[in-house]
Formats: structure tokens, C-alpha cells, sequence
């Protein structure tokens, strides 16, 4: 599959929580399709070497969701910590993908009707405008 073209105003719903005794504060953007196609992770110091990796995976991150894999699918591949730990995720980056799966599965078909609303179309193809 190609790159699922963005328009370039797009909803998308921002978080805060706490994981690991750090705050994060982190940004999915939806697709026309209701599904989360890029991420935003912020929470680490402006200029260390932790935010310069949380804004790289970022964009690792963003650009497999535009090319086909769903964040349901990322996180069933990203290391978890042993069962017997809660089998949590293994980094922070695990966490925001099994969040991106939960968003993108609450808030999907809103986000599609946002889309429907304001572009006043009726379908989305994927690669495609709106």
C-alpha cells in the first residue's frame, strides 16, 4: 500500500498521563479512514537526548501508520515486559501504541463523521484526497 495522504487539517486528540513516574503529553492524528495516522510524543526535557528519540519514533511511528500497518498492528509487535510483571509494555513508546489502538477504536467513527462534515464527502480513499 502507498502513503495515505493527510489533508492538511486533520482532528486529532491529545493526551496527558503518567507512565514510569514521567508525564507525557502525546497528540494522535486521524486519517479520513477514523484511523490514527500519526503521533505526537512530548515529555522529556527540550533539547536532551530522550527528546530527541521520543520526536524520532514520533516520526517512525507516523510514517508506518501512513503506509498501512494500524496501530493495533504495532503494538502486537513491540516488546512487552514478562507476564508475570503484568506483561505491560516494555517502553513508552509500546505504551502510546496500545493507547493509539484504544483511541483510534473509541473515537474512529467520530472522526470519520468530522471529516464527512467538513469536507462534505461521503468517502475516503486511501492515497487519495478527500
Amino acid at each position: 500500500m502507498g502513503r495515505a495522504v493527510l489533508p492538511n487539517r486533520r482532528p486529532d486528540v491529545v493526551e496527558s498521563f503518567e507512565w514510569r513516574n514521567t508525564r507525557y503529553d502525546v497528540t494522535f492524528g486521524f486519517g479520513p479512514d477514523g484511523k490514527v495516522r500519526e503521533v505526537f510524543i512530548h515529555g522529556a526535557k527540550v533539547g536532551s537526548e530522550m527528546d530527541g528519540l521520543l520526536s524520532d519514533c514520533s516520526v517512525l511511528a507516523s510514517v508506518l501508520l501512513q503506509h498501512g500497518p494500524t496501530a493495533a498492528d504495532l503494538d502486537r509487535h513491540l516488546g512487552r515486559e514478562p507476564a508475570e510483571l503484568g506483561a505491560s509494555a516494555a517502553s513508552i513508546i509500546g505504551y502510546v501504541m496500545r493507547r493509539a489502538a484504544a483511541v483510534e477504536a473509541e473515537e474512529g467513527g467520530a472522526m470519520i463523521e468530522s471529516y464527512r462534515a467538513v469536507a462534505g464527502v461521503g468517502s475516503y480513499r486511501p492515497g487519495g484526497a478527500v
